[in-house]
Parts: structure tokens; C-alpha cells; sequence
């Protein structure tokens, strides 16, 4: 598998498409920022891909989102940082270095990510790293999903025999006979981190396929 140390606007696009991203493109002479742009749109959520340094190769990216109305930004942010993500909150701050808030005492927190091509990367590994992005805005925008409440009493008898069985093992389990479930289905019967069952579903791309939903249901690749 082939490396790359940079990419162009419309290999990063072809990436984000794939997984089902709405995109629009900015070059740097077209906005205020004089920066290359990526407008994008996923479900209920958008974003932005910033693309680093100058076109048309580019040698990096950065992912980023904003909530506005947060009443307790710093805590907020902390509680975020605080889980294992490819995604950090940064709160907005003046030119005094306080918390920048409306009349009300509301916030804007960012949410942002940096994906640097030097050394060389694969559209596989940033595929990977915007898949995981996009489940981090679940959280950062607090979107209540609803759960499948008999999941659990159908798998957990099964489940309670992989007690010493590995993770990927325990994940199979969990997906099989035709079975398809969220990550946070998942790590709720395993008792686990949801961002670890996800970090393993997405790398193990030979064992697992996820439909388009969002979130998306993961089921066994056949």
C-alpha cells in the first residue's frame, strides 16, 4: 500500500465522499481566511477540513466544529478531553485570554483536529482518522441516541462465555449470525470504552462493514 507525503483538494475530497461526507471547496483566493476549505456535511452534523500550508499539494489538514450557547465551556471541554479521541475541545477565548461569552454567560467551544502527511500517509489511515472524527461530534454536540434495548438480553448469555477471549473476539461475538449493532451497542454489552470497540472496528476493515446510517451499525464482512 502505497504512502503519501502530500495530497491534492480532490484526493482529500474523494476520501470524505467516500465515507458519505457533502463537500464543497474553497480555494484560498476565494475566502477571507486565505485559506483552502473544505465545507463539509454529514448527517446532522458540519464541519470544516482545513488544508494545510499552500495548493494545489497540500501537507496537512485540520478538522474542525463549533457549539455555540455552551454554559460551562471550560468543564465542558474538560469533560471531553477527558475520553480517549482522535477529537480535542478547545474553548474560545478574547484577546485577554478570557473565556469569550454572550450577555447570557454562554460560550463557543471549538472542536478540532490535526492530520499531518509528513512521513507519509495512507487515504486509508485518513479515511480511519476522519471515520473516528466523525464519531466524536456524537458526543460534542451531546446527540442522545436511541439505544436497542433488547440487544443486551439477546447477547449477554453468549457473551458471558468469551469472558477470557480477546476484544476483536468478543466484538465478533457480539456481530454474529447476521447481526448488526452500533458501537455503543457493542461497548455496552462488552462493558468497554466505546472510541476502544470503535478503534478496533475500524481498523480490522478485513472483519468488520458498516452501513451508512448514523451512527453507523457494524456488521461481520462477508
Amino acid at each position: 500500500m502505497s504512502t503519501n507525503e502530500t495530497f491534492t483538494s480532490g484526493e482529500i475530497m474523494d476520501v470524505l465522499t467516500d465515507i458519505g461526507v457533502d463537500v464543497t471547496f474553497e480555494s484560498a483566493d476565494e475566502n477571507e481566511a486565505r485559506v483552502a476549505t473544505i465545507d463539509c456535511g454529514f448527517g446532522p452534523f458540519e464541519f470544516w477540513c482545513f488544508l494545510i500550508i499552500r495548493e494545489p499539494f497540500f501537507e496537512g489538514l485540520r478538522l474542525q466544529a463549533e457549539r455555540f450557547n455552551v454554559q460551562d465551556p471550560v468543564r465542558f471541554a474538560t469533560d471531553f478531553n477527558n475520553e480517549i479521541r482522535v477529537a480535542r475541545a478547545v474553548v474560545v477565548l478574547d484577546d485577554d485570554g478570557l473565556v469569550m461569552a454572550d450577555e447570557d454567560g454562554a460560550a463557543t467551544v471549538n472542536v478540532q483536529t490535526d492530520l499531518y502527511f509528513a512521513g507519509g500517509i495512507t487515504k486509508e489511515h485518513m479515511k480511519f482518522i476522519i471515520e473516528m472524527w466523525i464519531e466524536d461530534l456524537v458526543d460534542f454536540y451531546e446527540i442522545v441516541l436511541e439505544e436497542d434495548d433488547d440487544s443486551e438480553s439477546q447477547r449477554a448469555p453468549e457473551l458471558r462465555e468469551l469472558a477470557t477471549a480477546s476484544l476483536l473476539d468478543q466484538i465478533v461475538a457480539c456481530l454474529s449470525g447476521a447481526q448488526s449493532m452500533t458501537s455503543r451497542e457493542i461497548a455496552k454489552l462488552l462493558e468497554n470504552d466505546r472510541h476502544v470497540i470503535n478503534s478496533i472496528l475500524y481498523k480490522e476493515r478485513d472483519r468488520f462493514v458498516h452501513d451508512a446510517a448514523q451512527p453507523p451499525r457494524w456488521s461481520l464482512k462477508a
